[in-house]
């Protein structure tokens, strides 16, 4: 069973979000760490939906 390209991609963003947060938890860079989680959103622009990078954005402004 393979899965479908952009919800390969939407899993990605989701373990990368969740290993950016523990990693925001264990790291004392405080601002530094909220340009890695640009990334994320940057990623999200390419899912085919138009508010998923404002979603990413969002969880991640909360997660940060």
């Amino acid at each position: 069973m393979s899965l479908p390209p952009h919800r390969l991609l939407l899993l990605t963003i989701i373990l990368l979000g969740v290993c950016l947060f523990v990693l925001d938890l264990y790291l004392p860079l405080g601002v530094g760490n909220g340009v890695l989680y640009g990334g994320l959103v940057v990623l999200s622009l390419s899912l085919p939906g138009r508010n998923t990078p404002l979603i990413a954005a969002s969880i991640c402004s909360i997660l940060h």
